[in-house]
């Protein structure tokens, strides 16, 4: 993927910024804007898809990552807020889904209006309670491994390689330890449609979990059940796919 108009924080695939409408994409926990390196060839010229790209990772790899989510918005939201106006649905994944809600409360409040849409798949509520047993900034890496593999939280491919899951690790931490500091503010219902997906098999954030996020919302609300588990993301993307229409 390449930088965008602003630089590292949101990178494209393609060059569609002229596209009418536009899908920016929030990866969960450890990944990073590769996460989504085939949707602009799936959803087409028609639609511009920018991902986001944490620091920590990707062709940012030796940038250190943020702390607190706090920190993560004071940097990403003027990204965010610079992008011409265009029809905008956030869409975000796991830890992603925290992130894509925090910005989209943060950008209406500063008054930009094209965000239409919030997609928060595989999200608990924000505040929700935590799924890992322990502070994780209290864990050894090989407990924090042991917990995570445990959970299902990472994908099967990075656990199945050793190497790879320690190259991760920094990652993966770094993103655990920010949900883990993450105190949402009491704040109203968004002004935009939210739509809520959830894995059939997700131990993670369960269906009845997902549904929750009606509670987000002023507008509508629509629930979408995947087939899969956690990550149903990469098993099911033609499904996923078909909610990111305005």
């Amino acid at each position: 993927m390449t930088s965008s108009e602003t630089g590292d924080w949101l990178v494209s695939s393609l060059d569609a910024s002229a596209a009418p409408r536009r899908v920016i994409c929030f990866p969960y926990a450890g990944g990073g804007s590769a996460v989504f390196k085939d949707w602009q060839a799936l959803l087409g010229a028609g639609v511009e898809v920018l991902a986001v790209a944490p620091p920590g990772r990707d062709h940012r790899h030796r940038t250190p990552p943020v702390a607190t989510m706090d920190e993560l918005m004071a940097s990403l939201v003027p990204h965010l807020m610079s992008l011409r106006p265009k029809p905008t649905i956030y869409f975000g994944h796991s830890l992603g889904g925290l992130v894509a809600y925090e910005a989209a409360r943060r950008v209406l409040s500063l008054g930009d209006d094209s965000v239409n849409k919030l997609v928060v798949s595989a999200t608990q509520i924000p505040g929700a309670s935590s799924i890992m047993k322990g502070s994780v900034a209290n864990m050894t890496d090989d407990q924090f491994l042991s917990e995570i593999i445990a959970l299902g939280g990472t994908p099967e491919e990075v656990v199945n390689e050793p190497e790879l899951l320690r190259f991760f690790l920094p990652q993966l931490r770094a993103d655990f330890e920010l949900y883990e500091r993450y105190r949402p503010d009491r704040a109203a219902p968004l002004r935009i449609p939210i739509v809520g997906l959830a894995g059939t098999d997700d131990l993670l954030a369960r269906p009845e979990q997902v549904a929750q996020w009606a509670n987000f919302t002023v507008t509508t609300f629509r629930n979408g059940l995947m087939p899969g588990g956690h990550f149903f993301l990469h098993s099911s993307p033609a499904s996923v796919l078909s909610f990111l229409s305005p």
